[in-house]
Formats: C-alpha cells, structure tokens, sequence
C-alpha cells in the first residue's frame, strides 16, 4: 500500500536539478499539483494528475477538501496490511529483476502498445494480451525465476531476461496490433 514513489537514479546526469525537483514535489506547492483537483487554490490549472500525496502531514482536512481523490487515505489503508515476509521476503530481487524486464527493458514497445491500445478505446483482447502475466505467474517467479536470480549466475540472468523481455516485447506488440484492428 503506497503513494506514488520519487527517487534519484544513481549516476543521474544533474543530481542538483533531480534533488531541486523532488524537493519541490514534496513540498506544498507540488503536493497540491499531483493531489489537488483542477482549480482548487495550489492546484492545477488545465487537468488532475491524481496522484495521492506522498507526505502523511499532507492529509489535513482543509487539504482533503481540494484532493481529487479524498477518500483514498492511503496511510489509514495502511494500517490493515499486514505483511508477511515470509510469503515474499526471498524475492525481493526476483521483483526488481521482473520490473525491469517487463517494464523498462521493454518500455519502448509497451508504451506503444499503451498507445494503440487507449486510442482505440480499450479493446478488450488487445487490453488483455497486454496485461498478461502468464509467463511469470507467482508460483514461476518464486520458483524456476527466483532460483535463477538468487544463484547470481549472470549469464543465466541474462539468458532469461533476454527469453522473458522476448516474450513481454511479442505480447506488447501483439496488443498494438490487436488494438489498431479493434479486438
């Protein structure tokens, strides 16, 4: 259960510009932009970002009045999650490895998918190809995926992640495809 995360990537080329900007998401000003409807005093002008605010303090009742999206309350939605870290603590790298794969490897085809697939309002068949997790369901990753991962073999990590981004980048451009044609 969380809100939208912001960091710094390690050997970003302006670390002062990337510290300046986060200083401002996370400051008043930035946290009415993603959080505050369109309109609202410190809010933005043209369309919300609907994101939830980051920082606890920032869930004040007079904040709330302006927030696109008052009745989230993440942090009290927080407080039922329980975690267990038994069920996933051993595959912390596993999802890391995964995110990668499947989200930024293969970022430019999944954007492009995105693309065809929210212009041509949502196709069902397109929108399901694309979301399709098959190839690394749960019991893959804690498995076969996370031995992988875990041995610090790197050349059987690359093997797989270049076997399992093939796979991701097909679905991606197959959901483009079914999307132009509307299925």
């Amino acid at each position: 259960v969380s809100v939208v995360p912001i960091a710094m990537f390690r050997g970003a080329p302006d670390p002062e510009l990337a510290t300046a900007f986060m200083e401002f998401v996370l400051g008043d000003a930035g946290q009415g932009l993603w959080a505050f409807k369109v309109g609202a005093p410190g809010g933005p002008q043209r369309s919300a970002l609907r994101r939830l605010a980051a920082r606890k303090d920032f869930y004040t009742p007079e904040n709330l009045r302006h927030m696109s999206d008052a009745d989230e309350m993440p942090y009290e939605k927080a407080k039922a999650f329980t975690y267990h870290p038994e069920w996933t603590g051993s595959a912390f790298s596993t999802l890391r490895f995964l995110i990668r794969v499947i989200c930024v490897d293969a970022h430019h085809e999944q954007r492009a998918a995105w693309r065809e697939i929210f212009g041509n309002d949502l196709p069902k068949r397109a929108t399901e190809v694309f979301h399709n997790l098959d190839a690394v369901h749960y019991d893959l990753a804690l498995g076969e995926i996370n031995s992988v991962v875990r041995s610090r073999d790197k050349v059987a990590e690359t093997r797989l992640a270049r076997d399992l981004g093939g796979v991701f980048r097909r679905n991606y451009e197959l959901a483009a495809r079914l999307a132009r044609k509307g299925e």
